[in-house]
Parts: C-alpha cells; structure tokens; sequence
C-alpha cells in the first residue's frame, strides 16, 4: 500500500495498482494476508481484492496478520475480523471496558474491566480464561497468549487451545514470539 502524491490511498495487488480511496488515510497497516486502513476513525480492511468498512468511531484495536480486534465506541461494542467474518465480541453496558486489545498473528486477548474478565479470541472461538480483580497483564504471539494472574502471583500460558501453568510466581519480565514464551 501506499499514499500517492495526490493522496489518494492505492495497493499494489495481483500485479496491478489499485486506488483504494481518494481520501487521505490518517494510518494504515499492511500484514502478510491483509491491508488495514483508517480514514479518521473508520476502520476499513482490503482482503482478498475486495474493501470492506468494518466499523465507523474506533477507539482502540490490535492487528495480527489474519485478525484485527477492534472496540467501536458509538455502539460500545467489541468485534473481531477473522477469516473474512465480523463477529461481535461483547456489547458494554457502561462506558469503555476493553481499554487494550493485544494480538497475534492469529490470535487476540482482552480484558473487560467491567466484568473483570480475561478473554482470548482464538481459531473462530471466544474463550473465558480468568476472571480477576486486577487487570491482567498480558502479550500476545501466533498461537500463544502469556499472562500473569495476580490474584495467584502465577505466570501462565494459553496455547493452541490448552492452558499451560509455567511458574508459581510472576516473572519480571516476558517476551512472546511465533508458538514460544521467554521470561
């Protein structure tokens, strides 16, 4: 993708060069399999040769290669895009409780802070992993969330689908990457 002298909005796709927009972008992100754009708080994707708008008046979002979870503040509800499909995360009640969205190249987590839920989105599937009092901490990989759960001082791992318990204490630091965990 790229912003021309004249800014319009173009990708390079399929060996032709595309206008996307006329419109300035005020960002955009370009992932091995998707193209991510806003024009002011619109969230737009370019996937498969095909533009879509997913959502208007986005407040915060994370980008994976194949995933972009996203919180639209006028409906206060939270999305996932994955695999071509918008699909409804959760519809707040009050105010913004998803403050920060992490992803993978596959994967997204969050944590709700009016539920007190740590939830992670992953394989077209909406997983509750914790529910805490205290934020959680969190990084997110391909196929791999890290977090800390405070309320037991413990360093744990979701993984493929599985929960993994690495240490009885929190570590003082982490790092994720591609299906691994350094601390």
């Amino acid at each position: 993708p790229f912003v021309s002298n004249s800014d319009e909005f173009k990708v390079y796709y399929n060996g032709e060069v595309r206008k996307l927009t006329e419109y300035g972008v005020s960002r955009y992100y370009a992932t091995r399999y998707l193209l991510f754009f806003f024009i002011y708080n619109q969230l737009y994707v370019f996937d498969n040769g095909k533009t879509k708008m997913l959502s208007s008046d986005v407040k915060n979002y994370a980008i994976g290669d194949s995933i972009v979870a996203f919180y639209n503040e006028n409906t206060e509800v939270s999305y996932v895009y994955y695999k071509g499909k918008t699909i409804e995360l959760e519809r707040a009640l009050v105010g913004t409780p998803i403050k920060e969205f992490k992803a993978g190249d596959n994967i997204c987590a969050y944590f709700n802070d009016n539920t007190k839920h740590f939830k992670v989105f992953y394989n077209g599937e909406l997983i509750d992993i914790l529910h805490s009092n205290n934020p959680v901490k969190f990084e997110a990989g391909r196929n791999i969330i890290a977090y800390i759960d405070e309320s037991l001082n413990s360093f744990h791992v979701f993984y493929k689908g599985k929960i993994y318990d690495l240490e009885y204490y929190v570590p003082k630091s982490f790092k994720v990457g591609d299906d691994m965990v350094a601390y």
